[in-house]
């Protein structure tokens, strides 16, 4: 467990070294829009943030079932090729958390670069921070691709809430 804390944090320090890599707009959520909503992103209802951290209720039912669900998603565009990195730290009751890169070419084709399904054992407690955890990917960003959106998923019961913090999509340089 700890080898994996390491060479997490070890990547994260040399691909994403800056804010100014991030290429997400907004990533602490703190601007917001002249009708008063977060600022470049999409959330779910009863989304609420406080000092730089998004928390959202799981409000929305899953058709036909139990599940309930709460959304962040952010559309950019002139994403470059290349090799990209991806993270995130969590916190919160929640069963399992899809997070979806989607890029589109010029013809608007649609495509998953990044499609995981995770669940509790799939992410690496951050040091220091109890109750937080986080996750890092590589993927690579094909040639043609001219925009992109990033979706977090939560699922879990009704009641149940998820906190976000410090999302980062970063180029790397190959």
């Amino acid at each position: 467990m700890k080898t994996r804390l390491f060479c997490f944090l070890t990547l994260f320090i040399l691909f994403c070294r800056a804010d100014d890599d991030n290429l997400l707009q907004n990533p602490d959520f703190s601007l917001l829009t002249e009708t008063g909503t977060i600022a470049a992103w999409h959330l779910s209802a009863n989304a609420q943030v406080s000092d730089g951290v998004l928390t959202l209720p799981l409000s929305q039912k899953r058709k036909d079932s139990d599940i309930h669900t709460a959304s962040v998603v952010q559309y950019f565009k002139n994403i470059q090729a290349g090799l990209h990195s991806f993270s995130a730290q969590y916190k919160g009751e929640f069963k399992n958390l899809y997070i979806v890169l989607r890029v589109y070419d010029e013809q608007g084709k649609q495509r998953e670069l990044l499609q995981k399904w995770l669940s509790r054992k799939d992410f690496i407690a951050a040091a220091g921070q109890p109750g937080w955890y986080g996750f890092f990917y590589h993927f690579k960003v094909p040639e043609g691709v001219n925009r992109a959106s990033i979706h977090i998923e939560p699922w879990g019961n009704l009641g149940e809430s998820i906190e976000i913090r410090q999302i980062k999509l970063c180029e790397n340089e190959d």
